[in-house]
């Protein structure tokens, strides 16, 4: 499928061109359109991206690694950039704070598991200790 984007004329990518692609001594982007492109960087990876503007500022959204971020994916994904855009959000802002609030709810998670694990420990220890030092723990566990 022929376009142009920027006064370049391209093809759309295909899978197969995905895939052939190599590195080379310096990194470089390969255009599929409407802002995405795969970035290959020296190693060889090939990484979905997407170039925006939004207030002023450019951006850059990364959307995975082919082959574990399908060409379809990347494009979907792309799209509803595109759409959040268009509604005046900014999409890397969105996925940062969607990235933060899971980070958050798993250490949550796993203080609350690391709190009851010591609990626990705390019960098995406490006979052994003198009262001072059991009131001293507990004092570092439920702070």
């Amino acid at each position: 499928m022929w376009g142009t984007e920027m006064g370049y004329d391209f093809v759309s990518l295909n899978d197969v061109q995905i895939r052939a692609l190599r590195p080379r001594a310096k990194p470089y982007k390969v255009h599929d359109g409407d802002g995405l492109f795969v970035h290959v960087p020296t190693s060889g990876k090939r990484i979905f991206r997407m170039k925006y503007v939004i207030e002023g500022r450019e951006r850059l959204m990364t959307f995975g690694r082919f082959p574990a971020t399908k060409l379809g994916d990347a494009r979907r994904l792309r799209k509803e950039a595109r759409d959040a855009l268009d509604e005046g959000r900014d999409p890397a802002f969105e996925k940062q704070q969607k990235k933060r609030a899971t980070r958050s709810a798993v250490l949550v998670a796993q203080k609350a598991n690391f709190h009851s694990a010591s609990k626990d420990w705390y019960a098995a220890m406490r006979p052994k200790w003198r009262e001072s030092h059991a009131d001293n723990v507990w004092s570092r566990i439920d702070a």
